[in-house]
């Protein structure tokens, strides 16, 4: 769920009673974990690294995406 209230976005995941997450912060995190990885891997790694949380990603939203059609279907 978002909230507008701010003058940041933040996502909120109420079902695992956690914490708004500010998006640009979230977006900065990413970026630095991003770079640390690039600066300790081996290309090799860092490829395989990509493929691996690219796969990952791409399967969670299909997971997602398949279980909100089921919610939607159902009611």
């Amino acid at each position: 769920m978002r909230e507008q209230a701010g003058a940041a976005a933040r996502i909120d995941f109420p079902q695992r009673g956690g914490v708004a997450v500010d998006a640009m912060e979230q977006s900065a995190a990413v970026q630095t974990l991003a770079l640390l990885m690039a600066r300790c891997l081996t290309q090799e790694e860092l490829s395989r690294a990509a493929l691996l949380l690219t796969q990952l990603g791409t399967t969670l939203g299909t997971i997602a995406a398949l279980g909100e059609l089921e919610t939607a279907s159902s009611e």
